[in-house]
């Protein structure tokens, strides 16, 4: 094991140790690049023990690459990982590695592609519907980890030991439905917010601080250097972005969980 995945590692167990009392047995992280590359790893100690042959690494990929074809072309952000799913080669693998009962989110920016997966006990069909019943608590989490393993990308893009190369074609198709739904701007922070991949500017998470702390609109103009027509609008702005109608909304999203790690 080498110091990148050492790394990833430790974050993943450091994660897991919140987790663990609400069902959550060991958690799987893995990563895609623009170049095709994809690595990843888990808490679990059996994805290192087990041997992984050349015809394990063909049907991950194959399994992988369906599935991101599948969730950018419809948007979607989750999946579930049970022994009641179709029968396929891959999730064969993942029973015999005890990773096979599970829920993964997806996060998708313009040069990674991040999925983050929350593994039950293998037969324990209840742990993962209650997973998939609090996707808010999951999001929180999911949106911590991103944030650490950022802090690794540097490490991540000069990384060569990968697992398997996706298709050139087929990674091209991946992040073009990828980009279509996300701004292309380096100043921004992506969250997951009920379902959904949001992006917040420096700005909007400074609104989103203010309202956090019962600030008025006059108050975080003030507060900003704004006028109190532009706070206005950018609040227009986040109600759209966040699919809200009220203030009062935005009052509840500025507190929720998923947010707390960047407004504080």
């Amino acid at each position: 094991m080498n110091q990148l995945e050492k790394n990833l590692r430790n974050i993943l167990l450091q994660e897991l140790r919140h987790l663990k009392k609400y069902g959550v047995m060991h958690l799987g992280f893995r990563y895609f690049l623009l170049d095709g590359r994809s690595f990843g790893c888990t808490t679990n100690d059996k994805w290192y023990t087990y041997p992984r042959t050349e015809d394990f690494f063909k049907h991950l990929k194959s399994y992988l690459t369906q599935e991101l074809i599948y969730l950018t072309k419809r948007k979607f952000h989750y999946v579930t990982r049970a022994n009641d799913q179709n029968h396929n080669q891959y999730l064969t693998w993942l029973k015999k590695l005890e990773l096979n009962n599970s829920v993964g989110v997806y996060k998708f920016n313009q040069t990674r592609i991040d999925s983050f997966f929350f593994i039950c006990e293998a037969n324990n069909a209840k742990q993962r519907d209650d997973l998939i019943n609090n996707m808010q608590w999951l999001e929180r989490h999911v949106n911590s980890l991103t944030t650490r393993i950022n802090k690794l990308s540097q490490n991540i893009i000069n990384y060569n030991e990968v697992d398997f190369f996706i298709d050139k074609e087929l990674c091209a198709e991946i992040f073009k439905n990828c980009l279509s739904r996300l701004q292309v701007s380096t100043n921004v922070i992506d969250v997951m917010i009920s379902g959904r991949q949001i992006q917040l500017n420096q700005r909007e998470l400074e609104i989103l601080r203010f309202l956090k702390l019962g600030l008025s609109n006059k108050e975080i103009a003030y507060k900003l250097g704004l006028n109190e027509k532009t706070v206005h609008r950018q609040l227009t702005i986040l109600k759209n972005k966040f699919c809200l109608n009220s203030k009062s909304g935005l009052i509840t999203i500025a507190n929720s969980p998923q947010l707390q790690i960047f407004l504080f």
